[in-house]
């Protein structure tokens, strides 16, 4: 399956594409608050389902792989390392990209694959939406001077 989601960054593409090359553990704390938040979606579409996840024991870690150029934009592979099982949430292997939107506004978007058992089905694209809006908007307070 596949997601999609931007944001606009007011800053240039000269300021944004050297911080998203660093070491991706930068992005970890996001990350944690992304993946919290899918966890509280699914919990939320399914009540009465007991998702046996003590949220203070998640973690996550992201890696990057090699940084790339394609057209006018810059590509990081991201993947999302946790320990929440497959079964409740599918693991997330993304390509994070920036391009410039003008002199002044960058684009900063998520493109993101995942497979596995369930991911058909709509709460499990639900939750990974979330978890992408969330890194998203966690990411663009953090590029913001």
């Amino acid at each position: 399956m596949f997601a999609r989601d931007f944001v606009t960054v007011t800053q240039p593409f000269e300021a944004v594409a050297p911080r998203l090359v660093q070491d991706a553990a930068w992005m970890d704390p996001m990350a944690y608050e992304a993946i919290v938040d899918a966890v509280g979606t699914l919990r939320a579409l399914h009540p009465s389902q007991t998702l046996t996840l003590d949220l203070p024991s998640i973690a996550v870690h992201c890696t990057r792989g090699l940084v790339r150029l394609r057209d006018d934009a810059l590509v990081m592979p991201l993947r999302w390392n946790t320990n929440v099982p497959p079964a409740v949430l599918p693991r997330l292997t993304s390509d994070l990209e920036v391009a410039p939107l003008g002199r002044n506004r960058s684009q900063v978007a998520i493109n993101t694959t995942y497979r596995g058992v369930g991911t058909a089905d709509p709460s499990v694209r639900r939750a990974v939406e979330t978890a992408l809006r969330a890194f998203l908007h966690g990411l663009a307070s953090r590029l913001h001077p």
